[in-house]
């Protein structure tokens, strides 16, 4: 009769390595995730950032201030803006631009100018092709001859 694995003694060695290679197929599945959205990135202006971080947040803190209140809609190539007052009256007197940028990424994002339409009452943006996921839109405007920045984060389904 011809012997088996039990026989011998060979199904507790086989378990144990069977469980090594598995804990490492495991592991090596940890390290692909972990490195799937480029790893550890460097933002090339931090230092700038940092030292400037106070009149960055000043600038945020005068929008706010001024009671303001933003809609942000995105189409399939373009984007619209609607800024109301603390009145409710939209403002058609802005100008300036959004830089658009992914949260996780260090990159430099996307620079585009925003242009008022009458039709209604919006500021309109070309946005391309985003990919899904979440994206943060920074205005950089100036209005009445003041210089105003807000950001909002949005999620592109």
């Amino acid at each position: 009769m011809a012997s088996s694995f039990k026989d011998k003694g060979l199904i507790w060695p086989l378990i144990v390595v069977a469980l090594l290679l598995s804990s490492v197929g495991m592991m090596m599945g940890v390290v692909i995730i972990a490195k799937s959205d480029g790893g550890a990135q460097v933002v090339d202006d931090y230092y700038d950032r940092a030292v400037a971080w106070d009149s960055l947040n000043s600038l945020d803190q005068a929008f706010i201030d001024q009671g303001w209140l933003t809609y942000l809609i995105l189409d399939a190539s373009t984007g619209r803006l609607v800024v109301q007052d603390s009145l409710g009256i939209r403002l058609s007197d802005l100008s300036g631009s959004v830089e658009m940028t992914r949260p996780q990424s260090a990159a430099t994002g996307i620079t585009t100018l925003f242009q008022y339409q009458e039709v209604d009452s919006s500021y309109t943006f070309e946005v391309g092709s985003l990919s899904p996921g979440l994206w943060d839109f920074t205005f950089n405007t100036s209005y009445a001859r003041q210089v105003l920045s807000f950001s909002l984060r949005k999620e592109v389904r």
